[in-house]
Order: C-alpha cells, then structure tokens, then sequence
C-alpha cells in the first residue's frame, strides 16, 4: 500500500472521530452550492492588559484576523481551481498550487477521498480553510486571552516556543511570541499573525489533536502545521520553519 493510501486508511478513522465533535455543519455538506459569502467582519474581545503586543493590541490582532480571512479564502478558490479541471487541462498558476499541495500533502489534490464520496482531497482542505474564513469573519463571536511566557509552562501559561494555542470551547491563547514580528524577509507580520490564528481555530473548530514540532501526530490533511505552511505558501509568503509539517516519504 502506497504513503498516501496508508494516510487515507489512518484518516478515515480519525476523522470520523474528531468531525463529530465539530459544532460545524458536517464536512459531508460541503459540496453544497455555495452560498454567496457576506462579510460581516471579525467580532471578539481581548483584555489588552495582559497582552506584551501594547496598548493598541486589539488593533492588531484585527488585523491579524482579516488577513487570515484573506489568505484561507484566496487558498480555497486556489485549490477550487486546481480541481475544477482535469490535471492535465490546469492552467500555469493551478499548476502551482497542485505541485505545492502535493509538496505538502503528499498526494495530488484531485485524489478521490473515499470518505468523502470519493471527492477530491482538495475540496476538503478548501471546506476547512473556508469554514475558518467564516467563523472569523463574523460567524461567531471569538474570545482571546493573553498568557504570560515562562520556561517552565502551566495550563496558565505559555512555553518559550508556543505562538498561541486553542481547544474547542475555551479562549484561544496568544503568547508572547505571536506579538513577535517575525524576522523573516518575506512574511509581513499581518500575515505571519493571520496564519497562526488559521492553524489556531483549526484545533478550535475540528478538535484536531495538538501534536510536537512539525505536527507529527496524524494525516497530514487534519493537521493544522500543515495547513499553515500550505496557506503562506500558496498566497507567496514564506513559511517560519516551525510551520513545516513533517516532509513526505
């Protein structure tokens, strides 16, 4: 059995459990006709007290927020692209992003997911990018809290290498690290911010497990690293090295 046949059989039963826990419509109607989307804009709240990114932390974090509903949208319609057509028919930009999702994922994106009636796998990574796009962009009001950075972390508060983390149901937490501007040419730090809240409310919204460095847990189509290093790239930015899911083999 080939790797990405061996990573469909794991997925198959992971993600029968982990979808319904989701307080999302099922993935299975996400072939759906679209609805047309109406942005009604981010709603959340932060204590900026105990936030190291300033006074005006709320300004920032809004705009982190829209660029991550920017970069999950232009990635969706990118990968509606890459499926739309037959492989061999995609113009030079679907190309692209069909040769950085197999990068990324190890299988092209038309791969038919049995689970998922045999549609293509890069319908339900576009699905997931979009349902974060709508929970951001109005579909709920988001809760944040800032916790302190200290070398030897508690459910209290970060580790020295967490950006942010979240859990279905609970505040998702910023860490000191996410008011970091990144020192990478490259990847703005709107950007930079907007790719961590993407990874952030896929563990928020589908319950994926948190794994160690480089998201080594699980299929990578569950797997928010590989979900942040695919969005960056795919929008041409670089992705920090702590974004980088596990590479195939």
């Amino acid at each position: 059995m080939s790797e990405p046949e061996q990573e469909l059989e794991a997925e198959l039963d992971k993600i029968m459990r982990v979808l319904w826990r989701s307080d999302l419509e099922a993935e299975a109607e996400m072939f759906a006709p679209a609805s047309p989307i109406v942005s009604r804009g981010p709603v959340f709240d932060i204590k900026c007290d105990a936030c190291s990114g300033g006074p005006h932390c709320d300004t920032v974090l809004s705009e982190a927020i829209i660029q991550a509903i920017q970069l999950a949208r232009r990635a969706a319609d990118k990968l509606d692209a890459a499926i739309g057509v037959e492989p061999w028919q995609r113009d030079e930009e679907s190309m692209k992003t069909a040769r950085l999702f197999t990068e990324i994922f190890c299988h092209d994106p038309s791969l038919p997911i049995p689970w998922a009636d045999n549609s293509p796998s890069g319908a339900t990574v576009a699905y997931r990018f979009r349902a974060v796009a709508r929970e951001l962009d109005g579909g709920r009001r988001i809760h944040f809290v800032c916790l302190p950075t200290v070398s030897v972390c508690t459910t209290q508060s970060c580790c020295p290498d967490e950006f942010a983390r979240a859990r279905e149901g609970e505040p998702i937490v910023l860490c000191d690290n996410f008011w970091q501007d990144p020192d990478i040419e490259g990847l703005p730090a709107a950007s930079f911010r907007g790719a961590i809240l993407i990874h952030e409310m896929l563990h928020f919204l589908f319950a994926a497990p948190r794994g160690g460095m480089g998201g080594d847990w699980g299929p990578r189509r569950v797997n928010p690293t590989c979900y942040e290093q695919f969005v960056l790239r795919v929008n041409g930015l670089l992705a920090l090295p702590s974004s980088k899911c596990k590479p195939c083999r």
